[in-house]
C-alpha cells in the first residue's frame, strides 16, 4: 500500500507515493492527479499580489 496508480490527463498512468497515515475511520481519496510542472504558477504569483503584466515581464526575463 505503499504506492498509488492515478490517471493524469495528458501523463496517462503515474504512480505515486500513497499517504503514508492511516485512521481506521477515514478513506484515502486522491481527487486530482500531481500538477504538471509549473500548471499553478500564474495563480500563486498572482495571489502573491503580481499583476499580469509582472507576471509577463518575469517570464521574459532569461538565466543566464
Amino acid at each position: 500500500g505503499m504506492f498509488i496508480q492515478v490517471e493524469h490527463p495528458v501523463e496517462g498512468k503515474l504512480t505515486q507515493v500513497a499517504c503514508p497515515l492511516r485512521f481506521s475511520a477515514a478513506s484515502q481519496r486522491y481527487p486530482t492527479p500531481p500538477p504538471r510542472l509549473g500548471e499553478h504558477t500564474d495563480e500563486i504569483l498572482k495571489g502573491l499580489g503580481l499583476t499580469e503584466q509582472a507576471i509577463a515581464e518575469l517570464r521574459c526575463l532569461r538565466v543566464l
